[in-house]
């Protein structure tokens, strides 16, 4: 028998078709920096909106129901993603992602689920970035050589991204396969932003 799975839940946004298209062109663009960039899979891209670590099934509704009575768009968001950058790592690997022009949405929304999670006895980080992960790279064994591929990366122009419309908030379950060494989003639950904008 194989290792247990070990689960993990989190807030997410999810990325239109296009964009995930636009972003994939970007990762193929960026290869040949370096052979030790592991880039996020199509069907893992998106934006997180706060980790929630462990929740059972009737924590989720508790939330779910929880956010849908506050949570009030008035207008559509949209997200362009126009610049690449990273989050560098000493001790573990470092994240290549993209970054927002205008990420002051995302900041409003993200705010208003954290006064939430916090009335319901969540702690989720105080520091927040809006961002799309779309590469990480692992510890390499001269610090050197990792500091000259993110240097590289910021050079790199990038191709402009159309806006690209945010329309729900999914509650994701992170799995991760200790045999396998592979991991996997699950969407569990999903609460639209605008209705009467995406009927």
């Amino acid at each position: 028998m194989g290792r247990q799975k070990s689960f993990l839940s989190f807030m997410g946004i999810p990325l239109e078709e296009s964009l995930v298209e636009e972003i994939i062109r970007v990762q193929n663009s960026l290869r040949k920096l370096s052979p030790s960039i592991i880039w996020e899979k199509p069907e893992k891209l998106h934006i997180t909106i706060a980790y929630l670590g462990k929740v059972s099934d009737s924590s989720l509704y508790q939330l779910t129901n929880s956010l849908s009575k506050i949570i009030d768009v008035r207008e559509p968001i949209f997200i362009k993603p126009s610049y690449v950058d990273y989050f560098y790592k000493k001790h573990d690997d470092s994240v290549i992602y993209l970054g927002l022009s205008d990420d002051e949405p995302i900041r409003n929304l993200e705010l208003t689920v954290r006064k939430t999670l916090f009335d319901l006895k969540y702690s989720p980080p105080l520091r927040y970035q809006p961002h799309i992960t779309i590469g990480k790279i692992k510890r390499l064994k001269h610090p050197n050589q990792l500091k000259d591929i993110l240097y590289s990366l910021k050079q790199e122009p990038l191709l402009p991204f159309s806006p690209s419309a945010v329309t729900q908030l999914v509650f994701y379950q992170s799995t991760f396969s200790r045999d396998e060494n592979t991991s996997q989003f699950i969407k569990k639950s999903t609460l639209p932003l605008i209705k009467q904008y995406i009927q």
